[in-house]
């Protein structure tokens, strides 16, 4: 059987939530549970990172600030679609610029053997 590295399978379960919707809070694929952490996602830099499936892609790090004290705070690379960085279209449409401050999901994963951390941004446009 073959097995997908840690990153595909992280755009997996990104690509099924995406990033348009509030992911689902019951089992997500085969027998797959994540522990929802609500917090807030700033963006800490945006770079061009070259051309990509979708277009000219943009690296974008945020760092994810629980709303609870006892959660870890966590620096990131935003990812869409299929993993890759956003363009400047995901970027604009959805007001995404150094120094913004956005309600976001982090994901653990509980059981199952799904991406172990996912982010989901509730009200993001799909567009790329």
């Amino acid at each position: 059987m073959k097995t997908l590295p840690v990153q595909a399978c992280l755009a997996a379960c990104l690509f099924l939530f995406g990033c348009e919707t509030p992911a689902p809070s019951a089992p997500v694929g085969s027998g797959c549970q994540y522990r929802d952490i609500p917090g807030t996602c700033r963006i800490e830099s945006i770079t061009p990172s070259g051309p990509n499936t979708y277009g000219e892609g943009f690296r974008t790090l945020f760092t994810f600030l629980p709303d609870e004290d006892q959660e870890d705070p966590a620096k990131e690379s935003m990812i869409i679609g299929d993993g890759k960085d956003p363009t400047r279209r995901y970027l604009d449409e959805n007001r995404i610029e150094v120094g913004s401050k956005l309600r976001c999901i982090r994901k653990l994963r509980t059981r199952g053997p799904c991406s172990p951390e996912v982010y989901v941004f509730p009200g993001f446009k799909n567009v790329y």
